[in-house]
Order: C-alpha cells, then structure tokens, then sequence
C-alpha cells in the first residue's frame, strides 16, 4: 500500500516538474540599451567656448555631458526552463520592443534572449509611439525594376487600413506619413555602446493627408552597389506617420531578389538581327578576333568608367600590333532595363542615335562583343542629355554641366567592337 502511494506521489511530482519545465516562465532575463543621444534638456550648456573640443577641455565636456545622460532603458523579461536550458519554446523577449529614455524612444530587435540591432526612429517627444498596430497600414505590393541607364527602381503601394486620416510622421511635424527602405547596403549600420544599430533611407511620402481606403504609392531609384541578381535577400519597409491620436511606427520585412539584367548571347543575337534589318542588304558577322578584343576592352573602360572609351587607342596598339592597327569602332551601350532587345534598340534609335548610327553604319561589316558587369557612371533621370558623343570625355563633369546627377553604380555592359 505503502509503494502504490509513493508511486502516485512521484507521478505528480514529475508532472508538476514536467509543467514547471516546460510552461512555468520561471527564469528572469534582462537586457539594457542605452539609445543614442538621449541627454536630458540642457546639455547644451556643455559645449565649450567657441564650440571648439580639444585636449584641453575635453574630459571636462565628457564628465558634462555624461551627467546630463538619461540612465539606460532596461528590458526585462522571463522564460521557461525548457528555453533556458533547451532554447524549446517562448524567449523571454518579443521580436521588437519599443524602449525609451526620457523624451527619446528606439526599437531593440531580439533573436531569442539576445539584442541583435537597434533603431532608433527619431520619435523625440509627444505620446510614445505604436508598433506595428494592427489595422493601420496595409502593404499590398513591393517592386525592383531596371530603367535605363541601368538604374534600379524600387516601388511599394501601401494602403490607409485605418478608419481615420494618416495625417504626419513623428518625427517630421506638418509632413505627410514617412516611407522607408532598408536592404544590405542601402541604409545605416554602425556599432555604439556594444549595439549595433541600424537604419532605413527615405523613400518617400504619402499624401497629405492619407486618406482612409486610399492607397499611396512611392517610387525611387536606388544602388546596387553589390546585390547580385536571382539571389534572395531581406529588406524591410517602414512607415512612420500618426493615426488619430496616436503616432505609430510600422516596420514589415519581405524577400525580393534583383531581376537579371536578360543581357545573354541569345539577347545579343536578337539585338544584333534588329540592327542587322536596320542595315538592310550589308548585314554584320560576328569575329571572334573581335569578340576576343570586346573582352579587353570592357577591362580597361570599367577601369576607369567616368571617362568616355577609356585607354581604347593603347589597347587597339597592344592588341592588334603597331602599324598593323584596322579600322574599328567602339559602341559602349548599358542594356540591363531592356529585357526585350527589340525594345533596347528602338531606345537607341530615340535617345543615343550617334550610338545608333554606328551600328548601322554600312563601312563595317564584322563585329565583337563581349558582356560583363561593372561599375559605371549612372545618370539620374530626367536629363536633357542622354549620350556621350565622343571619346575621352569625363562623364560625370559632361552631365553635371548639363544640370544633371551623377552618382557610380554597377551594371551589366555590353562592348561591341565594329569593324571589316
């Protein structure tokens, strides 16, 4: 009788452990960020004379304004014992909390017990904001698309979820709701105080003001410095505006990857067969001499890619050997927006015709090409000028001279090298 009860006692003990172990949030957990210049007011009275901080005076600046510093923003939290000794179930922390430190405010994102980046959305005063709130923005679409001159373009169309007027970002007082784009390489990454703290660019606005039901779209160009295309990868949208009330800050993440630039052989042989019909009887025949050269030449000119055919007359020297030296052109063109080369020939029938005119110029009846990605000097549209015309030119001070911005980007060329 003895041993029955002391069976039945040790199965609820190992059920109540078993509970505790697995259900009971037992464990104490906490994490401390100290956001980004959160000073209390007054610390302005810190600054040296003349604003001028050298050897001098400036530990007398640190201790100052270190007495002016809010105390760090504590984040406590608790788990189970199966997550502390097992990583099983709930972390002790949500994916996102919003912490503040008097008057300023930031996002700390969490990958279970541990504090992976920081954000800090320049809430500074009024109500601490909403993340995320359910009901007040809806992304129905996101887009990355080529446009020429290689550029890449990025679009998202939003919707007001709301029942009430989106009417201001926070942390823009009389602007419209805030729309921001982070993905690796396009936003803010740095480390402050052991956080590594992160940020999103500035895409846009919506209307003022955002109507309930309404949907706003924003549009921007943005680098691709170095996202290769047909590769996922992880960037997020922001927006940040006030609903009522009530300010918010609503953060989603999407996966996307660069569309190819379509710029293979079998793109330039349709590309070449449009030219080739432009030309009428005296078509051009590929050289794979030429080809060997387009090879050389897409080395040198992405070398040095704001000047206009760069270093083409040494190649030509090196290549073909001196006094030896044929009659050949060069024709640079940066086809990555146009999938369809039909397309991409008519653009340059319209907008690069000196380029154009020397495809179908009937003095040479061979060809070379050769197809690479490299870095190059990319024109922010609109621009009254949209050709080089000739060579040797620096590039970025001929479209700066022509009102327009130029910034140095990656993009797929393609060298064509005519000749007999």
């Amino acid at each position: 009788m003895n041993r029955k009860r002391t069976s039945g006692a040790a199965a609820v003990a190992s059920s109540v452990f078993l509970v505790v172990f697995f259900f009971a949030p037992v464990v104490s957990y906490s994490q401390s960020v100290d956001i980004l210049y959160a000073y209390k007011n007054g610390v302005r009275s810190c600054n040296p004379s003349g604003g001028i901080i050298n050897n001098t005076n400036q530990a007398q600046y640190e201790a100052c304004i270190a007495s002016y510093k809010y105390p760090p923003a504590n984040i406590t939290g608790r788990s189970t014992l199966a997550y502390t000794l097992l990583s099983i179930g709930a972390p002790p922390f949500p994916a996102q909390v919003l912490v503040t430190q008097g008057n300023f405010s930031a996002v700390v994102y969490f990958r279970g017990s541990n504090v992976v980046a920081a954000e800090q959305p320049s809430f500074i005063g009024g109500p601490r904001p909403i993340i995320n709130p359910p009901g007040v923005v809806r992304i129905l679409n996101t887009s990355l698309g080529w446009l020429p001159y290689g550029q890449l373009n990025f679009t998202v169309l939003l919707e007001n979820a709301s029942d009430a007027p989106i009417l201001a970002s926070p942390d823009s007082p009389g602007y419209p709701a805030m729309v921001y784009l982070q993905f690796p390489g396009y936003g803010i990454n740095f480390t402050s105080g052991g956080t590594t703290w992160i940020g999103a660019n500035i895409i846009g606005s919506c209307q003022y003001p955002w109507s309930p039901g309404t949907v706003c779209r924003v549009s921007q160009l943005v680098p691709n410095y170095s996202l290769p295309t047909n590769k996922s990868f992880t960037y997020f949208i922001e927006v940040r505006g006030a609903a009522g009330e009530e300010q918010f800050f609503y953060r989603q993440a999407f996966e996307g990857q660069i569309p190819p630039s379509g710029t293979t052989d079998s793109w330039v042989s349709q590309f070449i067969a449009r030219v080739n019909q432009a030309r009428g009887g005296a078509k051009l025949a590929e050289n794979s001499t030429l080809d060997r050269f387009a090879g050389v030449r897409f080395a040198t000119a992405a070398s040095q890619p704001d000047i206009s055919d760069y270093g083409l007359g040494s190649d030509v020297a090196s290549f073909f050997g001196h006094g030896a030296e044929p009659t050949i052109e060069e024709v640079l063109l940066y086809p990555q927006s146009y999938p369809d080369p039909a397309a991409y020939a008519s653009y340059l029938q319209t907008y690069a015709p000196g380029h154009w005119s020397a495809l179908i110029n009937g003095n040479y009846s061979q060809f070379g090409y050769y197809v690479g990605s490299g870095p190059y000097e990319s024109v922010r549209l609109p621009c009254p000028v949209t050709e080089i015309p000739q060579a040797g030119l620096n590039i970025t001070q001929f479209f700066e001279q022509a009102g327009c911005s130029v910034s140095t980007q990656k993009t797929t060329w393609l060298v064509i090298i005519l000749g007999n």
